[in-house]
């Protein structure tokens, strides 16, 4: 595993919603964000930490819009819900035993959504 591809079904999610109606098309389409992760070792407490940078990183540019300056016309506030969104559905892509225990970490300090 090379990279990983931050899929923002989250913000797609979010485009859904009413203002996005009467946005562009292309709005609606999925931004996909590439994560190197080929040079982490994810049982290093400190490559852990520059892998939740990366995706945190990823996260914004994705729910940002990227290259679409339209989503952050249409959907402000929508983003931190998406960016949380986001990030979580990344990290949940992640089966290492410090990943996970992050993303526990960070959903009871409810830094992410919880079911």
């Amino acid at each position: 595993m090379n990279t990983k591809t931050l899929a923002t079904a989250a913000a797609t999610a979010c485009l859904a919603a009413g203002a996005a109606q009467a946005a562009h098309a292309d709005l609606r389409q999925p931004l996909a964000v590439h994560v190197r992760i080929s040079d982490l070792d994810l049982s290093k407490p400190t490559d852990v930490q520059q892998l939740y940078i990366r995706l945190s990183h990823a996260a914004e540019v994705a729910c940002d819009g990227g290259t679409n300056p339209l989503f952050a016309v249409y959907m402000p506030a929508q983003q931190p819900t998406c960016r949380q969104a986001t990030l979580d559905a990344a990290l949940g892509q992640f089966q290492e035993p410090l990943v996970v225990s992050v993303r526990a970490n960070l959903k009871a300090m409810k830094k992410l959504p919880t079911p």
